[in-house]
This record gives C-alpha cells, structure tokens and sequence, in this order.
C-alpha cells in the first residue's frame, strides 16, 4: 500500500501518480478497500486545498491594490474552508 508522505515542501506532490497507484490499490484490494477509499478522499482534499493555496500566492504576488488582493485572499480563505471542511 502507498502512503502519501510530504518530507520537502520543494519538491511538489505527484497527485495524479499518488491517485494511480491508490486505484490500483482498490482493484487489487480483497480488504481494506474503506481504508483506500479513505486515502482517496484525503487526496482530493489535498490536491483542492494546494491549489487554493497557490491561488492564493499569486494573489500575493500580482501587482493588484491592496483592496483588491483582500477580497481575493478573503474569497479564496472561504474556499479553503470548505474544502477543508472548517466552520
């Protein structure tokens, strides 16, 4: 079974591999199918929530107003949330 580990916040996470070896899993599985089902389930939160995050770095990094990069930052915090299932 493959186990998503960060151990460099360099070297960007492999999603769609991560995601190939997790199905390979589930059509091989004769138990523990929950588990990998799980494991699949986090990762999609996790590939939502990167993505957001990166949104959120360009924001920061473009030359818009500070007002305009507030309410930008703010929606996509909103997002994160969701995504993350926050109240």
């Amino acid at each position: 079974m493959y186990c998503l580990l960060e151990w460099d916040d360099r070297v960007p996470t492999d999603y769609d591999k991560v995601e190939r070896i997790y199905l390979m899993g589930l059509d091989n599985a004769t138990s523990d199918r929950d588990v990998i089902l799980e494991r699949l389930q986090h990762l999609e939160e996790k590939r939502k929530a990167d993505v957001i995050l990166k949104e959120i770095t360009a924001i920061l990094l473009s030359g818009n107003g500070e007002e305009d990069k507030r309410l930008s930052i703010f929606a996509k915090v909103h997002n994160l949330e969701n995504v993350l299932g926050i109240d």
